[in-house]
């Protein structure tokens, strides 16, 4: 087991309470909110502004410097979210339910790597594959990430051909569900892609950025016994998020939801997602 050197961590922290700063900190400052000595505390931001990981301004104000963006650049660079998402399976998969990740380009989801269950799910998904965003788990999860004006803009007068009966009917029905899937952090297509099958998706988020730079989906059968294998379908779907996430630098926007709160609303959310469109209809 490595063994951790208090310094380091001290200068981590200051970093980090530098970076939440709009305004930057004095030494003054740090040494009070790390209950460290003023002389010790200006030691390190000395040495960390040295090396171009603070920046020490007149008047003695410390704010993050450039190094860190360097970092950050590096740091993107170096990341590969298909591998990501491969290593993130390697511990979290389980052997019966299939697992997709994507991204949107433009209106549409392409799918980028995929790894399949114990059985067939219906639906031969390949690296490369293209399908509407609006009516995708993974699609419907990336556009929650974004402003309504943006996916306004983007899907305005391009609205794609249903695939099947329960295809999102609209742009102002799908900015609804956009709406719940922000507030509970999963998505849901409930036969919209293929009669029949059911997707949970969440976005994938990178240092630095509430958008989605992706987004993985678990697929079930509809006609699986409903309760138990959907609210662990929303389970592994937010765990596999947060954990590419967090492999990323970033944080799944429904990391913080915990499993239970998410199991819960499961089956309502994909009972409401699959209502006929006459039911969809009210809603709006």
């Amino acid at each position: 087991m490595s063994v951790l050197v208090p310094a380091l961590e001290r200068a981590a922290a200051i970093l980090d309470l530098v970076a939440a700063s709009p305004h930057g900190m004095t030494v003054a400052e740090l040494a009070e909110r790390l209950a460290l000595p003023r002389s010790s505390t200006h030691n390190l931001c000395g040495t960390l502004a040295h090396v171009g990981q603070l920046h020490r301004e007149t008047g003695g104000l410390y704010r993050i410097g450039p190094a860190i963006a360097r970092y950050a650049e590096a740091f993107t660079e170096q990341t590969d979210l298909t591998r990501e998402f491969g290593l993130a399976l390697d511990r979290l998969a389980e052997r019966d339910v299939a697992y997709l990740l994507a991204t949107v380009d433009q209106c549409d989801t392409v799918y980028l790597a995929h790894r399949n269950g114990s059985h067939p799910i219906g639906l031969n998904f390949r690296t490369g594959m293209r399908l509407p965003a609006a009516f995708t788990a993974t699609g419907k999860a990336i556009l929650s990430t974004l402003p309504p004006d943006e996916v306004r803009r983007l899907l305005r007068g391009r609205w794609p051909r249903a695939l099947t009966r329960n295809s999102v009917e609209s742009l102002d029905a799908l900015l609804l569900q956009l709406e719940d899937i922000r507030a509970r952090g999963w998505s849901v297509d409930a036969g919209e892609v293929r009669d029949g099958l059911l997707f949970y998706g969440a976005p994938v988020c990178a240092a630095g950025s509430a958008r989605a730079v992706g987004a993985v989906s678990v697929s079930l059968f509809e006609n699986e016994p409903a309760t138990a294998q959907r609210e662990r379908a929303t389970q592994a779907v937010l765990r596999l998020a947060a954990e590419i996430s967090a492999r990323l630098g970033g944080s799944s926007a429904g990391a913080a939801r915990a499993p239970a709160a998410a199991s819960k609303s499961a089956m309502a959310a994909s009972q409401g997602d699959a209502a006929s469109p006459a039911r969809r209809r009210q809603r709006r």
